[in-house]
């Protein structure tokens, strides 16, 4: 393989149609895509998976890991959000393990995304501990995790402060049927 080349998997936008590539160019990408997604003359945009951010050239693309998820994005669609951060080998059944280094790295690329993390995910990442060597520099790792530590407090506040509206509402409602 050309060291230049890359393997990448492209997915439609409905994320139902997944092809594995090989690619040394954004061109070489665009007319692989093209053909594989049955393109003709319309145009379409490539952006990454996971958070819409589109390709724009080549220094970028090659600077992408391995097997980078890329979004065949047509003119008239938009990029959507996929599901949470989510290991599926480690969810057997309907149960779902949350694999705290790819939320983390989701968080590194992505960092306003910490505001759609559910209450699971901030837990997992705030209890992580075995952060040595998963790519991403130590500081940054201690930030990230104490960022969705407060973030988890935050939502907590929230979550007991709605409860509490709501006991009030079905206690006003009780004393307004018996006065």
């Amino acid at each position: 393989m050309d060291l230049k080349k890359k393997p990448f998997k492209l997915v439609s936008h409905d994320r139902r149609t997944k092809k594995g590539v090989v690619a040394g160019s954004l061109e070489e990408l665009m007319l692989k895509a093209r053909a594989l997604f049955n393109l003709g003359t319309e145009v379409f945009q490539l952006v990454l998976e996971e958070d819409g951010t589109e390709v724009l050239d080549d220094d970028y693309l090659l600077y992408l890991d391995n097997n980078t998820k890329l979004m065949v994005l047509r003119a008239n669609s938009q990029w959507e959000a996929s599901f949470p951060a989510v290991d599926e080998t480690d969810c057997p059944g309907t149960e779902r393990s949350y694999n705290p280094v790819k939320i983390l790295q989701k968080l590194v690329r992505s960092p306003g995304s910490i505001a759609l993390l559910s209450e699971e995910e901030l837990d997992v990442v705030s209890s992580f501990t075995e952060h040595q060597n998963i790519g991403i520099p130590q500081s940054e790792v201690e930030y990230l995790i104490e960022t969705c530590q407060r973030e988890l407090e935050q939502k907590k506040k929230i979550k007991d402060a709605l409860d509490l509206v709501d006991l009030y509402q079905r206690a006003k409602e009780q004393s307004d049927k018996y006065p």
